[in-house]
């Protein structure tokens, strides 16, 4: 699958592979200039309260690339979907952080196990989300080239779908907690939770995030604008996210709500389906965002 967006000033490119043919299934994922790329180090490194500094290096585009070989477990039985699913990570960045014990910059790489089940409703073409459902996922992410530096985090996120006020709408809620164990170590790894729509990645101790999407879908029943396109589904889908993080030196309350309005659609008489559209977000400091966004398969 190859995906394009827009946010912040930077034309971002993604692509994603599956391998499914035997187990295990491998996927590969890399993004490209979605910001730029960062250089970490330390203005205290005072072992009880080391402060970090990110310096940005304009114009070097940030690169990260990702594997993941995971054991999808099928245990669905009747009208719902069941799964366990063992997985096993290597994720790489440019961004770079400075080692006190080998005196240079080196790039991150990270080690990550983990472990997810989940269950849902069978979904219906037309849904965005099933109309009932929930997950749950544990993750424990280290950096094992570099363990003078970092320790290890901890992750743990559940999520539920529920059903909408019309037919065919529906609402998924996610909580997430995450803590890393700091104790002794000169750095905080990023956070394997992701930031409210509208914020950097942050780097936290503590960390907690709720967040809503309710999708509301319209069928366009193909409808053509041209003899080369044709309009399948509207996608509308509101979201609010809120997120604690509690860092080196600081505690920080991130808000932020919007919309993704995206469009489901064909083009060139060609039956791949893509998808693409704006996401519009505001954040608890008025700041506002557009973002342009692009789907399609491999």
């Amino acid at each position: 699958m190859f995906g394009y967006s827009y946010h912040n000033g930077f034309n971002t490119a993604h692509a994603k592979f599956r391998y499914s043919g035997l187990y295990p299934v491998i996927d590969i994922k890399t993004d490209l200039n979605d910001r730029d790329r960062q250089k970490i180090r330390l203005v205290s490194d005072d072992p009880f309260h080391p402060v970090m500094q990110a310096d940005t290096i304009t114009g070097s585009p940030l690169f990260n690339f990702s594997i993941l070989v995971y054991l999808p477990l099928n245990l669905s039985k009747g009208g719902w979907v069941r799964g366990l699913i063992p997985r096993f990570a290597w994720r790489y960045s440019n961004d770079s952080y400075y080692s006190i014990n080998r005196r240079e910059y080196s790039d991150y790489q990270h080690i990550n196990f983990g472990i997810q089940y989940y269950q849902m409703l069978r979904m219906k073409k037309r849904n965005i989300f099933p109309k009932w459902g929930y997950g749950i996922n544990f993750q424990i992410n280290s950096m094992p080239f570099s363990r003078e530096n970092f320790g290890s985090t901890l992750y743990l996120n559940g999520y539920s779908y529920l059903p909408g006020f019309f037919n065919n709408q529906g609402l998924k809620i996610s909580a997430t907690f995450q803590r890393q164990i700091y104790n002794g170590k000169r750095y905080l790894m990023k956070n394997i939770a992701p930031s409210p729509r509208g914020y950097d990645t942050h780097y936290s101790i503590t960390y907690a995030s709720v967040f809503t999407d309710y999708a509301i879908p319209v069928n366009l029943g193909n409808l053509t604008l041209s003899s080369v396109l044709y309009l399948k589904r509207l996608q509308l889908i509101p979201f609010f996210d809120w997120a604690f993080s509690h860092g080196m030196d600081r505690n920080r309350h991130m808000i932020s709500g919007g919309a993704d309005l995206l469009f489901d659609f064909n083009a060139l008489n060609i039956s791949v389906p893509l998808t693409a559209g704006v996401r519009y977000i505001r954040t608890a400091e008025n700041k506002n965002f557009v973002q342009f966004l692009f789907q399609a398969p491999l």
